[in-house]
């Protein structure tokens, strides 16, 4: 899955900025569909925090029937319903709050050296501490060989190595888990982080290029983009694995910069949800079904007035990071226990986890932006 995850914090903490685009002296409106983005960021609150841990307990909910005994082998019922697994459901989510919420950071401070620190403090130190603590302790204690032998193990520290900086991915750690459904995968989330730094280049780039200051350059750009990828795809300037997951950060930096002519309306919502059913299992089925999973976000950030989150702490990421291996451990120990109950144990000892990663790691490290 996602990570989909950014170093900002709430729209509402943020300082203000311009509300949008207009047209000659007016702003674009929407009569008939409510308020605009625009209108609905300078009214102080949003559900980022709250849409975030969702996703993030989505993808703990899906990979659950991953991890978990399931002879059958059925996906989650999510992915029953959607003909999608649920955890792609939830990075989706991911990458199109992080397209909005990056372009956001990039435009109201267009700096290159801070730009790519908080990136950095936002990604890699909580990364760092999950590889330790994955490697070195629950690896030594759930690995077949003598601790002293494993930890002297070449793939013990090319598993460090790899994952603490994301530039060789592995999956695999000696003897641990060999029992289990998935024996050869400790952390299966850790793949989308590579896609998430190849987003946070583009947007860099296109930033410094001044291609982000205004909605024309940004269409061009985009546009051109979407050329190369769908039709020379020998030029390979996105990994195809990260081809979909792109849309959605494409959308949610085009929701960003294109905020005063976009509405929130339930009533769109509820126009895709019906175009989206009556399309599952015809062709452009998942074509509909991406773009309500976009519009249903963004209209979740900003439509409903929901409890805040804020001050508790953004656990998202912490449960994104540590949620594989607890539920790859609670197989290991309890190997008959189904889906559910896998679930219901793994989901707080996740949370038991992350909570500390965020107030020790996260937050924090994350002073150090400025």
């Amino acid at each position: 899955m996602l990570t989909a995850l950014d170093d900002t914090q709430s729209v509402q903490n943020l300082p203000p900025a311009s509300t949008g685009l207009k047209v000659g002296s007016q702003k674009v409106g929407h009569p008939f569909l409510g308020r605009t983005l625009a209108d609905a960021m300078v009214q102080g609150y949003d559900n980022f925090s709250l849409l975030r841990f969702l996703a993030a307990a989505l993808v703990i909910f899906g990979h659950s029937w991953a991890t978990a005994k399931n002879p059958s082998g059925a996906t989650d019922w999510i992915g029953q319903q959607t003909l999608i697994f649920s955890g792609t459901v939830a990075v989706n989510i991911f990458f199109w709050v992080s397209g909005f919420l990056i372009t956001m950071s990039y435009i109201r401070r267009p700096k290159f050296i801070p730009f790519i620190l908080a990136r950095a403090l936002r990604i890699f130190p909580a990364l760092i501490v999950c590889v330790l603590l994955t490697a070195l302790v629950l690896g030594s204690i759930c690995t077949t060989l003598p601790v002293p032998e494993y930890l002297r193990h070449p793939d013990v520290w090319r598993y460090i190595q790899g994952n603490s900086f994301l530039n060789d991915l592995q999956w695999y750690l000696p003897g641990v888990f060999e029992g289990n459904n998935h024996k050869d995968v400790v952390n299966g989330s850790l793949w989308t982080l590579n896609g998430e730094l190849q987003m946070y280049l583009f947007v860099l780039i296109l930033g410094s290029c001044g291609l982000l200051a205004n909605a024309t350059r940004f269409g061009w750009a985009l546009a051109s983009l979407i050329v190369v990828v769908l039709f020379l795809p020998s030029i390979h300037i996105v990994e195809s694995k990260f081809i979909g997951l792109s849309a959605f950060f494409a959308f949610g930096a085009f929701c960003y910069v294109h905020r005063a002519a976009i509405p929130i309306s339930g009533y769109l919502v509820l126009a895709l949800a019906f175009l989206t059913l009556s399309l599952r299992g015809h062709p452009g089925y998942f074509l509909m079904l991406s773009a309500f999973t976009a519009y249903a976000a963004l209209w979740f950030s900003y439509g409903p007035r929901l409890p805040s989150l804020e001050k508790y702490g953004d656990y998202s990421y912490g449960l994104y990071l540590y949620g594989f291996p607890v539920q790859q451990y609670i197989a290991y120990l309890q190997p008959e226990l189904g889906p559910l109950r896998s679930l219901l144990l793994s989901f707080p000892l996740t949370l038991a986890l992350a909570i500390p990663s965020w107030h020790l790691v996260e937050k924090p490290i994350l002073r150090f932006k400025s």
